[in-house]
């Protein structure tokens, strides 16, 4: 092999390196089949009028980060988030909530220490006399054995994962959607 073909193939070698942390990655089947049973228990509990259950479900950093910045416990800070987030779906009735584990997207991080899930989720509510449906991608990734969630849609829910999960820096997370349709 020549030496300009050895030094070309060295360095798209480097190139596909270098860009492998950011591309799609496996998740097992257990993994998969786990994060499905997390997804199916929020479903149960939203649908069944719960929303203040996904706060359950939020990576212990972030949750840790809410309770350093307000100077509360873990635990209040969980509390609080559920008692607003029931407050602010009190008028809300939820007609649809599904995920799709089929359209979910396996990824790494860009430094290659963490391979998370952008899975969609997808939700028809009515309120105050209008539908609207929403679709949201949602973060799905392992803290100590145990699959947590949360919803990257906004720069500030991105910027306080990151804050706690360095890896995360650099990750442009995809945007949801919001539309009113007609009843």
């Amino acid at each position: 092999m020549s030496s300009l073909l050895r030094a070309a193939v060295l360095a798209i070698g480097l190139m596909l390196g270098a860009a492998a942390p950011v591309l799609a990655q496996e998740v097992s089947a257990d993994d998969r089949a786990t994060v499905t049973a997390r997804f199916e228990t929020l479903h149960d509990e939203v649908v069944g009028g719960d929303m203040s259950a996904a706060m359950d479900m939020l990576p212990p950093g972030v949750i840790d980060a809410m309770a350093a910045r307000y100077g509360v416990t873990p635990e209040q800070a969980r509390e609080a988030a559920r008692e607003v987030a029931a407050e602010v779906m009190s008028g809300v009735e939820i007609v649809d909530y599904r995920i799709d584990m089929d359209g979910a997207q396996a990824m790494r991080t860009p430094d290659g220490a963490r391979t998370y899930l952008i899975v969609p989720l997808h939700m028809t509510m009515r309120l105050q006399g209008m539908t609207v449906k929403a679709t949201s991608p949602t973060l799905t990734f392992e803290v100590d054995d145990v699959w947590y969630m949360m919803n990257v849609d906004e720069a500030e829910q991105a910027a306080v994962l990151a804050e706690v999960y360095p890896e995360f820096r650099g990750v442009d997370f995809p945007k949801g959607t919001m539309e009113i349709v007609e009843d």
